[in-house]
């Protein structure tokens, strides 16, 4: 990540918040630091994956972790580009089917179901400046 942003030096990062889920707190512990190194150094803004309302009822994810969303975040309209973000997220199959992996348990339901899908299409992201 660090050879790939000194090479393309982006104006703007973006990279989740940490939530309830391992992975999503590895990846933005991993770009935190990867910040620190940078110069120039970019905007970052990090993004939800996780709220209280989504880890509501979910047995695989500890709510307790899962963060307040802060008060002071910036609103982006992205109604134009939500067919695009629906194709995204779509192409992610693990996401949004259910079949048997060679090196996992058989999954038995959708990790994206429809109340993740209605929340992620909802014409609107919402980001913390880091």
């Amino acid at each position: 990540i660090i050879e790939i942003s000194n090479k393309e030096r982006p104006d703007i990062i973006y990279f989740n918040y940490p939530d309830a889920h391992a992975d999503h707190r590895a990846v933005n512990k991993i770009v935190l630091e990867m910040l620190k190194d940078l110069t120039p150094k970019p905007e970052a803004y990090q993004f939800f994956i996780w709220t209280k309302e989504l880890a509501k009822d979910r047995q695989e994810v500890d709510a307790s972790q899962v963060p307040e969303i802060p008060s002071d975040v910036l609103r982006v309209d992205i109604k134009e580009e939500l067919d695009r973000k629906r194709k995204s997220l779509f192409a992610m199959r693990s996401q949004v089917g259910v079949w048997p992996y060679p090196d996992w348990q058989i999954q038995s339901a959708p990790i994206l179901d429809k109340k993740f899908l209605d929340y992620f299409l909802r014409g609107e992201e919402i980001f913390v400046k880091a």
